[in-house]
């Protein structure tokens, strides 16, 4: 069985969306939904990996630490944003090592120039010690 990939953004709100039912669905009813859909695949028996990829920026990748965290830790990181490439690489790394099965976690950048380049993977799933 193949294992499954989920991946999402922190959402994004056009300042044009301004209608109450719209803002009202998107910011109090989505997270919920997205939460019990989480919950439901992790008790599936379904390998899995979720990652919520901080504020995507359309930058060059591989420059960058990266940082993980749970349950929307990546609020409190210094910075929020991450390079589309770095998540493409996790998620390509996160089929490959086994620290990173059936488990849900952040993802961001440190600051350009602060911090050295993520290149050990393992090392960086195997912070995240507990699943879902």
């Amino acid at each position: 069985m193949f294992p499954l990939q989920l991946t999402s953004s922190s959402p994004i709100i056009p300042e044009f969306l301004t209608l109450y039912f719209l803002v009202d669905a998107i910011i109090k009813r989505l997270p919920v939904r997205k939460r019990k859909t989480e919950q439901y695949l992790a008790g599936s028996g379904i390998p899995y990996t979720v990652i919520t990829a901080g504020d995507l920026q359309d930058k060059e990748g591989d420059i960058w630490e990266l940082l993980i965290g749970k349950d929307d830790e990546f609020f409190e990181f210094e910075t929020k944003i991450v390079a589309i490439l770095d998540v493409a690489e996790v998620c390509i790394q996160e089929l490959k090592i086994e620290e990173a099965k059936c488990k849900m976690f952040d993802h961001a950048s440190k600051p350009k120039g602060s911090g050295t380049p993520t290149r050990d993977f393992k090392a960086l799933f195997s912070q995240m010690i507990t699943r879902f």
